[in-house]
């Protein structure tokens, strides 16, 4: 992960961020709560990563919990909640954005009986309606009513439909395909399991219920729910299991009554306090946890989906400091936003935009005196078509893991089309964000770089790694070695390389 700019500031009150939604490839919205009191504020991001933000906007003024919200379209988002302010009803709202101005429409009174105020949870099962799972206090059974809405109106609602007659925590719902939804929650009668049930909503708003669910969490106690929700009929689960993070994933095909699961991933190995995941597309994903090892710094780590098994891949930090409230949505091209608390600074709303970057080459070293001199060779380096070479020379200074002290200028931009060649040192590749960079030619035991090729500048050596026995392979001797390294000065005025120049040991 790249994370090119600092954090921004959006709200200066001290804030209890709730959900960041996608709208579009650039635009997000961001649901907080300051005293209790809902507030929603959009916000868009430059190439660059740069946000701009919109007016702050108030979506309940009076004490409000149980708040979801979820995307509509490109320009508009619904948000559930309850409304204490109102007996603890339950009420809703469709919102829409301009650039980053948002209208609010009118709130509607779905529930008029008070709620347990343990959880709302809303999604879209078809273009025009919205679903709202809750419990209502006193029996805490799920439930869920649906309505239709048009611009920023909300009809009157449908019948409720108890889905699961046990006492419910913490509802999530994610959309699926032809009308049908996904809703997990927390059985607290069920030793605090993580369950799902499945359900469809018709286009009047009729609910209806699809099977008898099962179980997705069962060693601990569930926290942070999530759900991400599918075309495909796929979904995603992700949790917290009292300690660390997991995430596991589930399918099934139209007419199917329950869902065919993989096996669990735990994500995070430290204490993790919240946790959020997003989608950059169907099979490829970032989470977002605030590492409460770690100073609680806000972390992330990325996984892939291949139908339902889920393969960890890397961590970075992306923000240093005390965080809370950690959530996280995706934008296009790789992009994404992390919304959340800064704990370090008054509890303001803060966002962090990242960007996932493949075949990165981390130059960062524990050494505070270390310095980075090497010679980068760019391929279509700014739409050139031809071959360029930069010398990049700075301090690195910082431990693994964190920011350098002072950053090479690296003018491609972290292009997968480039080859790093170090002055003294060798090639430094990274397979693993938490470890120390790694010098090539050393055993790595944890590395996932078979057939990896590494040159060693000055020793006229090359190394490729072998999964097999998780060691660098000498293959300084060979053929391929005496065809590709050679002295530069007798390269450097060659105009053709189809006749090997002659090898040497100092290359």
């Amino acid at each position: 992960n790249n994370f090119a700019v600092a954090e921004s500031t959006l709200n200066a009150g001290s804030t209890t961020v709730i959900k960041t939604i996608r709208l579009s490839k650039t635009l997000s919205v961001i649901l907080y709560t300051v005293s209790n009191k809902l507030y929603v504020i959009a916000v868009s991001f430059t190439g660059n990563g740069s946000p701009t933000a919109g007016a702050v906007v108030t979506i309940n003024n009076a004490a409000t919990t149980s708040i979801d919200g979820i995307r509509l379209t490109n320009t508009s988002f619904a948000v559930s909640y309850c409304d204490e302010g109102g007996d603890d009803y339950l009420g809703a709202v469709v919102c829409t954005v301009s650039t980053v101005t948002i209208t609010k429409g009118t709130e509607k009174l779905l529930v008029s009986s008070a709620l347990d105020q343990n959880g709302t949870g809303i999604c879209s099962p078809r273009s025009g309606v919205i679903a709202v799972a809750h419990m209502l206090a006193g029996d805490d059974y799920l439930d869920v009513i649906a309505a239709t809405y048009s611009g920023t109106t909300i009809d009157a609602p449908g019948s409720v439909v108890e889905l699961a007659a046990a006492d419910s925590m913490f509802p999530v719902m994610c959309s699926q395909f032809k009308g049908q939804f996904c809703l997990g929650y927390r059985d607290a009668d069920d030793s605090d399991k993580f369950k799902y049930i499945l359900g469809a909503v018709s286009s009047s708003g009729v609910v209806t219920k699809i099977g008898s669910g099962g179980t997705i969490a069962s060693t601990a106690t569930v926290t942070s729910l999530r759900l991400l929700g599918f075309t495909d009929g796929r979904v995603l689960f992700s949790w917290i299991d009292s300690t660390f993070g997991h995430v596991l994933s589930g399918s099934m095909d139209d007419g199917d009554e329950s869902l065919t699961v993989g096996s669990e991933l735990e994500i995070t190995a430290e204490a993790t306090l919240t946790f959020d995941v997003c989608a950059l597309d169907a099979d490829e994903f970032v989470s977002v946890y605030e590492n409460d090892d770690v100073s609680d710094y806000v972390m992330v780590t990325t996984f892939t989906r291949l139908i339902n098994v889920l393969t960890k891949g890397n961590q970075d930090v992306a923000v240093e400091g005390n965080s809370r409230n950690t959530t996280i949505c995706s934008l296009d091209d790789n992009n994404f936003v992390i919304g959340f608390t800064d704990a370090g600074n008054s509890s303001y709303l803060t966002v962090q935009w990242g960007k996932k970057l493949d075949h990165l080459i981390d130059v960062r070293s524990n050494v505070a005196s270390a310095v980075f001199n090497g010679f980068m060779l760019s391929k279509n380096f700014d739409g050139l078509g031809r071959l360029a070479a930069y010398q990049i020379t700075g301090t690195t200074n910082g431990s693994a893991n964190t920011v350098m002290g002072t950053k090479p200028t690296l003018p491609f931009r972290k292009h997968k089309d480039v080859i790093v060649l170090f002055k003294d040192e060798g090639m430094y590749i990274e397979d693993d964000g938490t470890d120390a960079p790694k010098k090539s030619g050393i055993d790595e035991t944890d590395a996932n770089f078979d057939g990896f090729q590494v040159v060693v500048i000055d020793e006229g050596a090359l190394y490729e790694w072998d999964d097999g026995t998780n060691t660098w392979v000498d293959k300084t001797s060979t053929d391929l070695v005496n065809d590709c390294i050679h002295p530069w000065s007798t390269i450097q005025n060659a105009t053709s390389f189809d006749t090997a120049p002659a090898f040497t040991a100092n290359t």
